[in-house]
């Protein structure tokens, strides 16, 4: 049998057109230059509130790192369902993400009985940015100072006193409902699309609570249209040090919290996603970021897409017991 050889010419050209073949197949190859255009970060409530405070943070570090810009788009609305719907159907290529919480995800799993989405599926984790405590505020002309004063207030005008919430299903919204079933306390709730206009309604003196975190409030807080009552947390937060926790007020099994993180459309290829989470937790490990984010009373939490993922389960287990326990209504 006669062997046939390619001339050297010949084996050039071949080599060549495999390579190219191989950098068009080959998924691995092809993300190597990502992100190669600005990715967007969808931000699930109004301007203003601890996400986007968040969110312009990361923004700065993530242009810094990849020489993209990471775009803030704010979306509110239904609890972040709008938002979280946007991200789930866009295209999984890691240039449209969620900068989401339990409310998208473990809470809308629980709460919901119709979404758009399929909150446990249809949205992938990438990482986990912070953990905080939810701090009831009230307002400056509400009367009550103390725990014991709100439950005063409200035995006396039973219906009347009113909390805001960012939406129906949000963390605020089962926060509250949890602090009731847990006091015996009955409250009129006020929902919002998201936590500035409930933040603004509040320092007006509309509403008498909301539970709401640091970064949110800290604006009004700061012009003093509005005091801290309690921290919904295992301990003070630092820049409160006069605020007790609701433990401390006499309120056992209240605690709750807000965790941030970012997450991507299913599919979304694992190169993008690991991509994405080294940027974002080198960006967590600057010092300056690091400082800004404390100082919003927030709690760094740098999680990857595995351990972020199993975390959200475990989430969506404890806040369908919450549901259940507060006798909420699903909706």
């Amino acid at each position: 049998m006669r062997k046939f050889s390619l001339a050297p010419p010949a084996r050039i050209i071949l080599a060549t057109l495999a390579t190219a073949a191989a950098l068009v197949s080959s998924p691995g190859q092809a993300q190597t230059a990502f992100p190669d255009r600005p990715v967007r970060l969808v931000i699930p409530y109004a301007a203003g509130g601890s996400l986007d405070v968040v969110g312009r943070v990361l923004a700065e570090k993530f242009q810094a790192q990849t020489g993209q810009t990471l775009i803030v788009d704010n979306r509110g609305g239904a609890a972040g369902q709008i938002a979280a719907d946007y991200v789930a159907r866009a295209q999984p290529d890691g240039y449209t993400l969620l900068l989401g919480t339990a409310a998208q995800t473990s809470i809308a799993n629980a709460y919901f009985k119709k979404l758009p989405y399929d909150p446990l599926k249809d949205l992938i984790p990438v990482s986990l940015l912070v953990n905080t405590s939810n701090i009831l505020f009230v307002s400056t002309d509400f009367p009550a100072t103390t725990i014991a004063q709100l439950r005063q207030q409200v035995k006396d005008h039973p219906g009347e006193v009113s909390y805001g919430s960012p939406g129906n299903g949000s963390v605020s919204h089962l926060a509250t409902a949890l602090f009731e079933e847990r006091t015996g306390m009955k409250l009129l709730h006020v929902p919002y699309r998201g936590a500035a206009p409930a933040l603004n309604d509040l320092a007006a003196g509309r509403i008498s609570l909301l539970f709401t975190l640091l970064a949110s409030a800290k604006p009004v807080l700061d012009s003093g249209k509005v005091r801290a009552l309690a921290v919904a947390g295992p301990k003070r937060v630092p820049s409160l040090p006069d605020v007790p926790t609701l433990k401390e007020a006499g309120i056992d099994g209240a605690d709750s919290g807000v965790w941030i993180g970012v997450l991507a459309p299913k599919g979304t290829p694992d190169a993008v996603v690991d991509k994405l989470n080294d940027v974002i937790m080198t960006a967590l490990r600057a010092p300056d970021l690091r400082k800004r984010l404390a100082d919003s009373g927030a709690d760094l939490a740098p999680m990857g897409p595995r351990e972020f993922g199993a975390m959200i389960t475990q989430d969506a287990k404890t806040w369908k017991d919450v549901v259940a326990a507060a006798h909420i209504q699903m909706e």
